[in-house]
C-alpha cells in the first residue's frame, strides 16, 4: 500500500465497511463502487488534500487518524477536529471551491479506503439517503469543531488531555495509541512539560501507562471520569444525529 499511488490495490466493500460512514451508505451505492474502491496507506505528517486544484479522492480511514488544524500567523496551531473510522475526508470537493486553509494532515498512519471524488459527488447529488448522511455527519462534525476552541480555553491540561485521548482511541478503535508525549503536546497546543506532568498524574492513578512511543489506556471508565464535559457533549452529538444504531465506538477495543 502506498500513499496516493495510481496503482493502489482494489478493496472489497466488506473491508471498507470498517469505516462507519461507508457502512451507512446505501447498499446500492456500495455495490456500485466495488470496482472503484482502492486501499491506500496514509503516511503520518503528510497533508491529505492538495494545496491547489480539485479534490481527486474521498478517503475513508480504516484505523488511521487525520487531524484538522488551523495555524495562526505567528505559527501556533489549534486543533479543530479529529477524523478516523467514523468519518471521511474530501467533502470539500462537493462544494466546487478551493481547499480550505484548515488542512487535514495524517496524524496516525494506517490504512484507508478511497474512491474517486466524482463518483462520490454523483452519489451525493443523485441519492437523498447519501446527501442526508453527509449532512448528519457534517452537523456532528461542526459540534466537534465548535467545542474545540471552548475546550482548549476553559479546561485544564489534564481534562483536555483525557478528552483528546478518548477521541483518539475512539477514532482508531484501539486501546494503544502510538504517539509520543512530544507529538501529543504539539497536537494539543501544550508544552511537553505540561503534557508530561498531566500524563504522570494519570499513570499514578492507574488510568493509563506510557511506554516509548505508546500510550495505553488501562482504565477507560476512569479516563472518561477525568475528561471534561466536552467529550460527552461531542460524543452525544455523534450518537444522536449520526450513529443511529451503528455506533463503532461501542465495539470492544483490541489491545494492539
Amino acid at each position: 500500500m502506498t500513499f496516493g499511488h495510481a496503482s493502489a490495490p482494489s478493496l472489497p466493500a466488506s473491508a471498507a465497511s470498517k469505516n462507519l460512514f461507508f457502512r451507512l451508505l446505501p447498499a446500492t451505492v456500495r455495490a456500485g463502487w466495488i470496482n472503484h474502491l482502492q486501499l491506500v496507506h496514509l503516511e503520518a505528517g503528510r497533508p491529505l488534500l492538495p494545496v491547489a486544484g480539485g479534490v481527486a479522492y474521498v478517503h475513508f480511514p480504516l484505523g488511521s487518524v487525520v487531524s484538522v488544524s488551523k495555524t495562526t500567523h505567528d505559527g501556533r496551531g489549534a486543533l479543530l477536529a479529529l477524523i478516523g473510522r467514523e468519518g471521511l475526508i474530501g467533502l470539500s470537493g462537493l462544494m466546487g471551491g478551493p481547499v480550505l486553509d484548515s488542512m487535514p494532515d495524517v496524524l496516525l498512519p494506517g490504512p484507508a479506503a478511497r474512491v474517486d471524488a466524482a463518483l462520490f459527488a454523483e452519489a451525493f447529488h443523485a441519492s437523498w439517503p447519501v446527501s442526508n448522511l453527509v449532512l448528519r455527519y457534517l452537523n456532528a462534525s461542526f459540534t466537534q469543531v465548535g467545542q474545540a476552541a471552548y475546550c482548549y480555553r476553559h479546561h485544564g491540561p489534564e481534562e483536555y488531555l483525557c478528552t483528546l485521548l478518548l477521541r483518539l482511541q475512539d477514532r482508531t478503535g484501539r486501546q494503544c495509541i502510538h504517539m509520543t508525549q512530544d507529538q501529543l503536546g504539539r497536537l494539543a497546543g501544550l508544552r511537553r512539560e505540561t503534557i508530561s506532568h498531566a500524563a504522570t498524574r494519570l499513570q499514578h492513578a492507574g488510568v493509563l501507562s506510557y511506554r516509548r512511543g505508546q500510550i495505553v489506556v488501562e482504565d477507560r471508565k476512569a479516563l472518561e471520569a477525568h475528561a471534561c464535559d466536552c467529550y460527552r457533549l461531542v460524543e452525544g452529538a455523534y450518537q444522536r444525529g449520526y450513529f443511529g444504531n451503528e455506533n463503532p465506538w461501542a465495539e470492544p477495543l483490541p489491545a494492539g
